[in-house]
């Protein structure tokens, strides 16, 4: 996979011979080094002296810029274990343009575990809890283009392990740097060049943390066309999708009213021999059978015969004649439990969100409308239980995952894949040969996971496009052609 930074218009990423990876993490002596690079318009911003904030400049003023601003970075993805020992960190800049007046700065780092992003409230990066301790940096002159020892701040290793040493660390979170002070020196910001966006350096002692492992992941619906008040979003895919087995049988109206589930086969190789059932309280649905799942494929299971499999009526809120207060007072704490046999390896998947019995009550009546809710919800991860049988060789994903769109080449609609290593804003789209955005697929927050998006192509125009994928600080690229 490509790790390349997205520029902001014809010649920047697409027209690069190298490939420029955005964040790696090394061992050098006994130190593990870590570097990150900004990753977003919401990772470095700017809040000027009447306290609006600005988000999309193409550089930071450190730090005057019609008065004495405040100036917040933040990093994603940072993976250092918690009370790790910092013994070196300092931020690279990049000048935009050449300054040589007088200037005193101050950094601070901020007092929270997983540092959010900037957003446009005013005074977010002031209203901000600092560490106690602080680095004031007096630079000298910059030169525009250079990046050398003149742009690198002072150690901040104090700042940092102010952070990682808080008891709510834990490593894949974000940290965020705050700087204010008098003067200036201008940098480049994400907006305006993202290869030259802000670095983070950080080494500390003992070993990097382990990348999650999965030799499948598993998600958890609801797909509803029969209560058509409040519709919701359905699960996609869906039967018919590429790279779909789907197992299940709609109601003779061609309607359904199913929970569901989709595994998706993370490895390179054939999943042979899956079975899979679900028990919701004295519930037992067992009736899929045993099944294949093809090379990085997914397999949905639905109801098998008229609402077999329908995990909100196992729930007494909600029922068509119940009284409207059960939806508050007779909320069911029942955690579905699906159990997943692939071989001789069997993994027990617990679906705490309850997705399947539609948050403890029958949804299609919780919350009362007066009518007959859409039960429908998107697909959810579950997660797996560590206390896992047998052993597995499946082989498992990397920590940055974004998979070949499928189909290659299409007509219709594309399927994407990826995975997401620690919770945080993903930004999925498709672009043009030029590097302009054609449509967006998603763009928002999510937990740790694989996932998989479909992407409507009606309307678009033959040609090679690219799918574009911005996780944490990290942006892969996929190509795929659209034929009519």
């Amino acid at each position: 996979m490509a790790l390349v930074p997205i520029g902001r218009g014809r010649g920047s990423w697409l027209a690069a011979a190298v490939v420029v990876v955005l964040a790696f993490q090394s061992r050098v002596a006994s130190a593990t080094v870590l570097e990150v690079r900004i990753g977003s318009s919401s990772d470095d911003a700017e809040q000027l002296p009447s306290t609006v904030m600005h988000l999309a400049s193409t550089d930071l003023e450190l730090v005057e810029d019609g008065g004495a601003q405040v100036v917040g970075m933040r990093w994603a993805g940072i993976q250092i274990p918690q009370g790790a020992t910092i013994t070196n960190a300092w931020i690279q800049f990049s000048c935009k343009e050449s300054g040589a007046n007088a200037t005193d700065l101050v950094f601070e780092a901020e007092a929270a575990d997983d540092a959010a992003p900037f957003d446009t409230t005013a005074g977010d990066i002031s209203a901000r809890a600092r560490t106690a301790v602080s680095v004031r940096w007096v630079p000298g002159p910059w030169t525009a283009g250079d990046a050398g020892a003149a742009q690198r701040s002072p150690d901040l290793e104090e700042l940092i392990e102010a952070v990682v040493n808080r008891p709510g660390w834990v490593p894949g979170q974000a940290l965020a740097i705050i700087v204010h002070g008098t003067g200036r020196r201008t940098a480049w910001a994400w907006e305006g060049r993202p290869d030259s966006a802000a670095l983070l350096h950080i080494e500390y002692d003992g070993e990097p943390p382990p990348p999650p492992s999965s030799p499948i992941a598993l998600y958890a619906g609801y797909y509803d066309t029969h209560h058509p008040d409040n519709t919701q979003p359905k699960p996609d895919p869906w039967r018919g999708s590429p790279g779909v087995v789907f197992v299940g049988t709609s109601d003779p109206d061609g309607g359904w009213d199913s929970s569901c589930l989709l595994l998706g086969n993370l490895t390179d190789v054939e999943l042979t021999d899956v079975v899979v059932t679900v028990d919701i309280a004295d519930e037992h649905f067992a009736l899929w059978g045993t099944n294949s799942i093809p090379a990085r494929g997914m397999l949905i299971l639905a109801q098998t015969g008229f609402e077999n499999f329908d995990g909100s009526d196992s729930n007494e809120a909600g029922c068509p004649t119940c009284d409207p207060s059960w939806c508050l007072t007779r909320v069911s704490s029942t955690v579905p439990e699906i159990t997943v046999r692939i071989g001789s390896t069997i993994t027990r998947y617990f679906d705490r969100d309850q997705v399947l019995n539609t948050r403890g009550v029958d949804a299609a009546g919780c919350p009362y409308t007066g009518g007959r809710n859409d039960e429908s919800e998107s697909w959810t991860l579950v997660p797996g239980d560590a206390n896992t049988a047998g052993a597995s060789d499946l082989a498992s994903p990397t920590a940055v995952e974004f998979a070949a769109p499928t189909p290659n080449p299409t007509r219709s609609s594309v399927m994407f894949r990826f995975q997401v290593p620690v919770a945080g804003n993903v930004q999925l789209g498709m672009y043009d040969v030029a590097g302009r955005l054609v449509r967006s697929c998603l763009d928002g927050w999510y937990e740790p996971g694989t996932y998989l998006k479909g992407l409507d192509l009606t309307g678009v125009q033959p040609g090679v496009y690219f799918g574009i994928l911005r996780v944490r600080g990290v942006v892969a690229r996929r190509s795929f052609a659209v034929r009519r």
